[in-house]
């Protein structure tokens, strides 16, 4: 009797945990939104305990807090991505294993090894012409990359790898993946876009609601742009390039003065740049794949 019930038990489990995830993979939106969640609440985990304020109780060193908080945001992504999200699908069993989670979210050298790299390259070229571009028109430029070695902003080369890797795989890899189950890529590609920008409402945590906003706005369309190029590429790493890229650009700051800036010219600049780097994304992405299946 005792063998019976534990044999009973392990069945029900068994069972329930097959049905847990078969929810998640039959309904995409949902689990989408899910992911969703767990991204803003894993990658904001930092400021929501106050790793780096932590630190501070222990050392004054400026870069050793930037380290230890470096080092505790790529584990929590490590953890959603390797282990959270591969556990909610399944895709930790024998007969799903990671590979097959790698694959699901397009960790690949695309249609082409030549074509991936150009449709990381080009699209971060334009965005650094649009940059230029949008400084001069906005009086803000002054390219100074003395700026890096001021307060220890070269780190920034380091702290772009988390928005640029885990938040490329969970939205362009993840859910974009899990939401064309359902829609058209088109549609997926939207859908995620719109996620990706509500997704940075987390910054709350941090900073105040009117920069949050435009940089949401911005997000939107930004992951329009790089959801395309994952769709046309059939890859992720063209994202996971240009998102790390384009953050290092933009919090550097690399071709702008924050002191020669305005309200004014500051709005023009992420406008500017939520309007046209999107657009600049798929025309390249059309170009360069044109001869593919169109989305």
């Amino acid at each position: 009797m005792i063998e019976l019930r534990n044999s009973s038990s392990d069945e029900y489990a068994s069972n329930f945990e097959e049905r847990r995830k078969n929810r998640l993979k039959d309904s995409p939106l949902i689990s989408s939104i899910l992911i969703a969640i767990l991204v803003g609440i894993f990658l904001q985990m930092t400021w929501i305990i106050g790793v780096q304020e932590l630190v501070g109780t222990f050392t004054s060193d400026i870069l050793t807090m930037l380290i230890v908080d470096f080092g505790f945001r790529m584990t929590m992504g490590v953890i959603l991505v390797f282990l959270i999200i591969p556990l909610l699908f399944g895709y930790h069993r024998k007969d799903a294993p990671l590979k097959e989670y790698g694959e699901h979210m397009r960790v690949n050298r695309g249609v082409s090894i030549t074509k991936t790299i150009l449709a990381g390259v080009l699209p971060l070229l334009g965005f650094i012409l649009l940059m230029l571009i949008l400084a001069l028109l906005t009086g803000m430029f002054n390219p100074d990359l003395g700026v890096l070695i001021d307060d220890y902003r070269w780190f920034v080369f380091f702290l772009a790898l988390v928005p640029g890797i885990w938040e490329e795989l969970a939205f362009r890899g993840m859910i974009l993946t899990n939401l064309e189950q359902r829609f058209s890529q088109k549609t997926s590609v939207l859908i995620s876009a719109v996620l990706f920008g509500l997704f940075h409402f987390s910054n709350l945590v941090k900073d105040d609601l009117v920069s949050v906003t435009l940089v949401a706005i911005m997000a939107t369309a930004f992951g329009i742009g790089w959801g395309y190029i994952v769709v046309k590429s059939n890859s992720v790493l063209p994202a996971i390039f240009i998102h790390y890229a384009v953050d290092v650009v933009l919090i550097g700051p690399l071709f702008v003065d924050a002191n020669l800036a305005t309200d004014a010219s500051i709005l023009m600049l992420v406008m500017g740049l939520t309007i046209l780097f999107p657009l600049v994304c798929v025309m390249l992405a059309k170009m360069l794949f044109r001869n593919e299946d169109s989305t």
